[in-house]
């Protein structure tokens, strides 16, 4: 039997599924492999993990990447449940039937975005079974009807709107009250330079969180950046065999940041390591994270803005109006790969095409 504690994570939600399935190793030394689900999908996760007997063929992606393909096979397992014995189903044995029955179940469930994902690593699952565990059949995924996905809208918000959040700090409730009539805090110190440092910067959350006063770096004519690690970037590029070079994203500091860092410290900060925001933190960035994205929501409900933005939606305003003074250089302060990235996921174009470019400075709200 399998060792399942060293396949898989301490408290992976799927380990006691598979433990519950009385299944041998599949014997390797026939030319012919069987797989019941349960242990197909085992070995699929030790592809994903690197840790296949196959060394040049092992996967190499992000634990968060596995653990949602993982999620999806898992879905599949349940809806053939339904109809098979899955201990006894051979992977050979999947039918049209039982795509269309996970199709017409995650149809009910899933938006289409997440839809097509479900569907396209499902097929992606069955795909390594036959390419790399070399099992005899044809793909049952292989060919579906994807949903449509309409783009969202791009929501950046109006100086108004950013006005009335800042002012709810100080006027709205200090607290939010759950569905069980309890408390909850949604009030923290520096709350107002935290959303002005976001709307500044155009970070994603945990850049932002993470600045340090020392990632300042000047340059001629009085330019000043702060340099950053792209950390997006660097956490894809960890999971590749060859790796590169550590990417760097820059974040230019405009007269209306600098006034924040002046109204932060800068002048007797400058030259230290402390962060930015909160220096003497006594909480992980990850819990910090969630605490400053439910507090803007909260405050933004406080306001009155009824327009459905959150706190990324301040990194799309940022870039709007970067897009506004840069045009087509946008992505060398973005680190975005291409133009179309942007004008599908950041940029408002109500914006664009109401303000008069060649009069801009790098300014937000213009």
């Amino acid at each position: 039997a399998l060792d399942y504690k060293t396949a898989f994570d301490e408290g992976y939600a799927f380990k006691k599924e598979m433990e519950a399935c009385n299944f041998e190793r599949p014997n390797t030394n026939h030319l012919f492999k069987k797989y019941t689900l349960p242990s197909a999908i085992l070995k699929y996760y030790q592809y994903l993990s690197g840790s296949h007997e196959l060394a040049h063929l092992q996967k190499h992606v992000s634990s968060a990447y596995r653990d949602e393909c993982i999620r999806y096979c898992r879905y599949f397992l349940n809806v053939l449940k339904q109809r098979v014995d899955i201990e006894k189903f051979d992977v050979v044995e999947t039918t049209d039937i039982d795509v269309a029955n996970f199709y017409t179940w995650a149809n009910d469930k899933y938006s289409g975005k997440t839809f097509n994902k479900m569907l396209n690593e499902l097929k992606a699952f069955y795909k390594f079974l036959i390419k790399v565990e070399k099992i005899k059949m044809e793909n049952p995924f292989e060919t579906y009807q994807p949903k449509q996905v309409e783009l969202s809208e791009i929501k950046s918000l109006s100086k108004s709107e950013f006005d009335k959040i800042i002012d709810a700090i100080e006027t709205g409730s200090k607290f939010k009250i759950d569905s069980k009539g309890g408390k909850k805090t949604m009030y923290w110190p520096q709350l107002k330079e935290v959303f002005k440092l976001f709307l500044l910067t155009g970070g994603r959350r945990e850049e932002v969180l993470s600045l340090r006063w020392s990632q300042l770096q000047y340059y001629e004519d009085g330019l000043c950046f702060f340099n950053i690690d792209n950390l997006k970037v660097n956490r894809a590029n960890k999971t590749k065999v060859v790796k590169s070079k550590s990417k760097k994203r820059l974040i230019a500091v405009n007269n209306d940041l600098m006034d924040l860092l002046i109204e932060l410290g800068y002048e007797h900060k400058k030259n230290s390591t402390d962060f930015i925001i909160y220096p003497e933190r006594t909480c992980t960035i990850k819990t910090l994270m969630d605490r400053i994205s439910k507090s803007f929501t909260h405050y933004k409900e406080q306001a009155n803005v009824n327009s459905e933005v959150s706190l990324k939606n301040l990194r799309k305003t940022y870039f709007t109006w970067l897009r506004v003074v840069m045009d087509k250089q946008t992505g060398l302060l973005s680190s975005h790969s291409s133009e179309e990235v942007l004008e599908r996921h950041y940029i408002d174009p109500t914006v664009l095409s109401a303000v008069e470019k060649a009069v801009l400075k790098l300014k937000v709200f213009g």
